[in-house]
Order: structure tokens, then sequence, then C-alpha cells
């Protein structure tokens, strides 16, 4: 079985049909370099829950896959950029929430 640990505010809004966003780890620890790839997540999480929604930001750490991830595992994954920690893309980031959760998934890739 995959070890996981879900964040209580990403648990919280799938228990009461919060749109909650996946995000993949990758921009942060070595798609951009710190302290911009630090600033990108909490501007981009920001974002989305200024939208109504629970971001959750997947990364695999020590082992167990983390979803949704505290400012504390953002900020110690941006400054040492970690390769320990990561999902390498966006298919990767939705193989895992598929394994984990049985209703259907929405996956929804901006354009490049």
């Amino acid at each position: 079985m995959i070890s996981r640990h879900i964040n209580p505010e990403v648990a919280n809004a799938l228990q009461n049909n919060i749109p909650v966003v996946a995000l993949e780890s990758t921009i942060i620890t070595h798609g951009m370099p710190y302290p911009e790839n630090l600033k990108m997540v909490l501007e981009v999480e920001e974002i989305i829950r200024d939208n109504h929604a629970v971001p959750a930001t997947i990364a695999v750490v020590d082992g167990v896959v983390k979803i949704g991830l505290s400012k504390d595992v953002v900020r110690s994954l941006s400054e040492n950029n970690a390769v320990n920690a990561w999902v390498s893309s966006l298919n990767a980031a939705s193989n895992i929430l598929s394994l984990i959760f049985k209703p259907p998934l929405l996956v929804v890739e901006t354009p490049k």
C-alpha cells in the first residue's frame, strides 16, 4: 500500500465537496531557483484560495505521498530543491490521486 498523508484542509474540502486543485511539486523542487520558487507556489496557492478552492500541492517526501503541503514543507522543499521530494508530471500527480481516491478525477491542464 502507498503510504500517504492528506493535509487536514484538503481532507475537509474533499469531505465537504469544496473544490480541490492538485498542484505538482516539480517546479518547487527543481523547476525554478530559490526564492522565486517559494514566492511562486505561495502566490498560486493564494490565487486558488481567493477563488474558493483548496490547493493540494503533491510531493513525495521521505517516501510518503503528501497531498496538501504545509508552508514549512513548501519552504523546506524550495530552499533545498530536494530531489527526494517530487512528482514528475501532472499525469503522475493525477495517477497518485486516482490510486488514493476512487471517484473520477477531473484533471485540467493549462495550455502550453
